[in-house]
């Protein structure tokens, strides 16, 4: 599954995060997902991650669908906000930019 979460931190002009501020997803939480960064929209201050819920040892097939659905439901029902409403949710500040971004 595809999710588009909000950045925040700071990024510099070279296009790098600054390492006093890095670059990140905001803190949410996405309950068991595995995931990683697909695409960055850092214009939109955003990133596409692709989630998975990992599938537990011993865990029957069954069971790990039935969580899986229950665990993407509840991450998809997090992120169900503006930008606006996830940023005063989460008290993050937007992406920032600096030395001359605008």
């Amino acid at each position: 599954m595809r999710l588009v979460i909000p950045l925040t931190g700071t990024l510099r002009a070279d296009g790098s995060g600054d390492p006093d501020d890095p670059v990140r997803i905001i803190p949410v939480s996405l309950g068991d997902l595995a995931w990683r960064a697909v695409s960055f929209d850092f214009e939109a201050g955003t990133v596409e991650v692709e989630a998975e819920v990992p599938q537990h040892n011993g865990e029957e097939r069954l069971a790990y669908e039935a969580r899986s659905a229950s665990v993407l439901s509840d991450a998809q029902a997090a992120l169900e906000h503006t930008a606006d409403e996830l940023y005063a949710l989460t008290g993050a500040a937007r992406l920032k930019r600096k030395d001359g971004m605008e």
